[in-house]
Order: C-alpha cells, then sequence, then structure tokens
C-alpha cells in the first residue's frame, strides 16, 4: 500500500495542524525548542521532520550534524528552502521509516514527534537499532479516537492517513522501552484546545553493567 503522506500537500498539513482549534504547530514548535536545546548533545535525528517546524530554534554551530527524515520530498525541499543558516549541518532523507531496509546515520538524539501513531513501535525500535542513540524524546497523541485527524476546513486533504494510524499508549510504549534498555527520565503532557493530549516522553539509554 502507498504511504498516504506522500500525498498530503505541505501547506495544506501545516495549515490544518496550526488550526486554533487544533493548535498542534505552535505546540509542537515549543516543544522542539525544549527537545533540542535539553541536552548536550552533537547531533539529532528527526523522525518525520516534515517542513521542519521548529528547526529555526537551532543554531547555526550548535550541531555537528542535524538529520531530518521523512517520507515526502516535497517536505523535505521546503525544509532546506526554509533553513539556508542550517545547510552546512543539515542532512535530509527522504525515506519510508516502516520499511525493514531503512538504513539512518548514528546520532546523540532521536526526536520523534506523533511519528509513532503511523510506524508503529516495533519499526520505530527498529529505527533506534540502526541509529543507535544514547537519548530519545518523543510526542506520541492521545484521546478521541473517534477523530484521528481533528476537525479543521483542510481535513479533506488528510482523511487517508487514518488507514495507518494506530494508537500509541504511552504506559505501554514505556515497558516496551524498558525491556529493551532505556530509561523514562521524563514526561510531560499537554492539554490542546480540542479534548486530545500531547504526552512527551524522554528516554536515556541504560549503561551496561
Amino acid at each position: 500500500m502507498k504511504n498516504p503522506w506522500r500525498e498530503v500537500p505541505l501547506d495544506q498539513y501545516e495549515r490544518h495542524m496550526a488550526e486554533q482549534k487544533v493548535y498542534q504547530l505552535q505546540e509542537l514548535n515549543r516543544l522542539m525548542e525544549r527537545q533540542l536545546n535539553g541536552y548536550p548533545v552533537n547531533s539529532v535525528a528527526i523522525l518525520g521532520v516534515a517542513g521542519g517546524n521548529g528547526l529555526e530554534h537551532i543554531e547555526a554551530d550548535q550541531y555537528e550534524s542535524v538529520v531530518g527524515v521523512d517520507i515526502n520530498d516535497e517536505y523535505l525541499n521546503a525544509c532546506w528552502r526554509r533553513y539556508p543558516k542550517l545547510q552546512s549541518c543539515l542532512k535530509l532523507i527522504c525515506a519510508d521509516l516502516r520499511q525493514p531496509e531503512i538504513s539512518l546515520p548514528q546520532v546523540d538524539l532521536v526526536i520523534a514527534n506523533l511519528v509513532l501513531e503511523y510506524i508503529g513501535i516495533g519499526c520505530f525500535f527498529h529505527c533506534l537499532d540502526t541509529i543507535r542513540p544514547r537519548l530519545v524524546s518523543c510526542v506520541v497523541q492521545q484521546g478521541q479516537k473517534e477523530n484521528v485527524v481533528s476537525p479543521s476546513p483542510y481535513v479533506q486533504e488528510l482523511q487517508r492517513v487514518e488507514e495507518i494510524y494506530q494508537d500509541i499508549d504511552p504506559t505501554g510504549l514505556v515497558a516496551r522501552m524498558r525491556e529493551a534498555g532505556w530509561v523514562v527520565m521524563l514526561r510531560e503532557e499537554i492539554p490542546m484546545p480540542n479534548g486530545k493530549r500531547l504526552i512527551r516522553l524522554d528516554f536515556h539509554l541504560r549503561q551496561q553493567q
């Protein structure tokens, strides 16, 4: 099945996410600022980077490597145009994170916001196995299961992504991460205007004895 995210125009996606009753573009931008600046790391990979929302919070010399991964070329082209100051460290990769042959550069920190719902925990672990980070920060969405895509004037363009959407239980995610050697070190919950909640979970890799 062709991934429906290849078909969603970036402009429509961002307008939908920025709608006052959705408000996820704005909140994810604030979260990204804290994720990018919260840890002393030299490299970061952003899974599902889209048009680069939040990358303006990176200083040009802050990271040796910033890797942005997305399935949609249009999104990555826009991201490249929007952030010329980062082009010395920015590497953009067009890839489907659900594919078993995925291979990504090794970095210190992985950020994955509203991505696990579309690739699944199993594929997420496979990505972590190939990237081998020491820190992970992710955001998952909870609430209103009947409205996977929140109502907005732009919802028509995003309706098909429901085909690959799956609920991610934060408690179950923490348990799975713990089994894989990860320790949760931060949990943050943000209520949204439409009744949904964004839940940020940060993990560090347990040191081997």
